[in-house]
């Protein structure tokens, strides 16, 4: 298909969902009914179920509206819309057997060839991938015959977001997701903010296993799904440092350490050409028990061997909540660290790098950046109406993580505000933000210093 169609198949699916609004609008009017409103509450308990008309006028639009995003996103995004984390377990090894559509075996494979190589049951199987069509996952070309496409291909067993599926359907499916309630209601959990009473720990606690625990010592326990992890951290494609923030102001010479970088991926965007090629830098994995320096080094002489020959980049252990990083660096970049810990640890973790800092060093906290959905003007709001200020299922991801973080280690997503109070608590102010859509950078520098950098 030609890049002409694709755009009137997008253009298609947008007059459809303007036809099946006014569709619902006249099955509305011809039950003299008026059109209702999310703040409608007064007769929700009466309201009548609606009409045939108004069904077909929302099958319709929400299937159109759903298509729309499924075509128009990356699909490595796409796949966290589309289906729970269990079912695209189950069904992420069809992706290694089935072809991409319109490429061999007639386009399609029959469901008896995946069930063979994948080890499920073909009828239990054919319901799961049939499932997943209705999200835009696999298509299904002809009856038990299914394909490939854009999104399903993403998350063959190649692929990082494979083992992201992995890790987010098993352990912590297991033990934080399903054990959310019973832990907020626990007298002991439920009232602490302690990293070690998360629902995680919650889970892990009631299955037996232990108490007093958190996913990074979890891992360390179980140095089988270390790799696996660092994998999976690897897959969160939602834009490198250069996407936010202006590298081209940084001047010859800067030194860039990024804490917390595990397999320092993301620090592979400051050593490649399109920053300045003399930017030196630094990559601190938290020390576990389990170092991965074997991985780490691995990990970047196959993927930027260049950097490492000429010394650009150094790797140094270190746990964050104790220890300092690398000592008067000009950049210390933090990418998905922050929203990690509690307050009190976020805290910590700044006062060790505020420590270490000469007077025009500048921290960036690249995270999820939550808007106040109840208030104007922040960062991601303002939307247009009548979408609610903060896009409502537009921004969903954040407020998602945001979950996640809470499941996990009794942390949070953040807005601008509640980054900004941080860092007031470790001696830093808030220098500029740079905005993205669902992630954004905080840059801070010591409290009451003239920056020396332009921002």
């Amino acid at each position: 298909m030609d890049n002409e169609h694709r755009k009137a198949d997008l253009r298609a699916l947008v007059a459809l969902i303007g036809g099946a609004v006014e569709d619902a609008i006249r099955a509305y009017d011809t039950q003299g009914r008026p059109v209702p409103s999310l703040d409608d509450v007064d007769d929700a308990d009466s309201e009548k179920l609606g009409s045939l008309a108004l069904d077909h006028a929302m099958r319709t639009s929400s299937g159109a509206c759903a298509q729309l995003c499924a075509n128009a996103r990356p699909a490595r995004r796409a796949q966290c819309a589309s289906a729970s984390p269990r079912i695209l377990q189950t069904a992420r090894a069809a992706g290694d057997v089935v072809p991409a559509r319109g490429r061999g075996k007639g386009h399609g494979v029959h469901i008896s060839e995946i069930s063979e190589k994948g080890g499920v049951e073909q009828g239990k199987l054919a319901r799961v991938l049939r499932c997943l069509t209705m999200g835009h996952v696999f298509r299904e070309v002809a009856p038990d015959i299914f394909a490939n496409n854009r999104t399903s291909y993403a998350l063959r067993s190649a692929s990082p977001l494979s083992s992201a599926v992995c890790l987010w359907s098993s352990d912590f499916t297991q033990f934080a997701h399903a054990r959310l309630y019973d832990a907020l209601e626990d007298p002991e959990y439920g009232l602490s903010y302690d990293v070690m009473h998360a629902p995680f720990a919650f889970g892990v606690k009631q299955a037996g296993l232990g108490g007093r625990i958190n996913p990074f010592i979890w891992h360390e326990r179980h140095p089988e799904k270390v790799a696996r992890f660092s994998e999976a951290m690897t897959s969160n494609f939602f834009g490198d440092v250069c996407d936010h923030y202006t590298m081209a102001i940084l001047p010859p010479g800067m030194t860039w350490c990024d804490v917390g970088a595990g397999l320092g991926s993301r620090a592979r965007g400051t050593a490649v050409p399109t920053p300045p090629p003399d930017l030196a830098g630094s990559a601190e994995r938290r020390r576990a028990r389990h170092s991965g320096a074997r991985s780490t080094d691995l990990y970047w002489k196959e993927r930027c061997s260049a950097a490492v020959q000429r010394g650009q980049i150094a790797f140094v252990p270190i746990d964050f909540l104790k220890e300092s990083p690398v000592p008067e660096q000009d950049i210390y970049y933090m990418r998905h660290i922050i929203h990690d810990w509690p307050d009190a640890d976020c805290v910590k973790i700044l006062r060790n790098i505020h420590s270490v800092m000469h007077p025009d060093s500048r921290i960036l906290i690249h995270e999820y950046i939550l808007p106040n959905p109840a208030q104007k003007g922040g960062v991601g709001a303002d939307a247009p109406a009548p979408l609610l200020p903060n896009y409502g299922a537009g921004a969903k991801r954040a407020y998602l993580q945001d979950i996640n973080m809470l499941d996990l280690l009794n942390a949070k997503e953040r807005t601008v505000g509640e980054l900004a109070a941080l860092g007031e608590k470790a001696g830093l102010e808030t220098a500029k933000v740079w905005e993205g859509v669902e992630h954004g950078i905080v840059e801070m520098r010591i409290a009451n210093r003239v920056p020396h950098l332009e921002s």
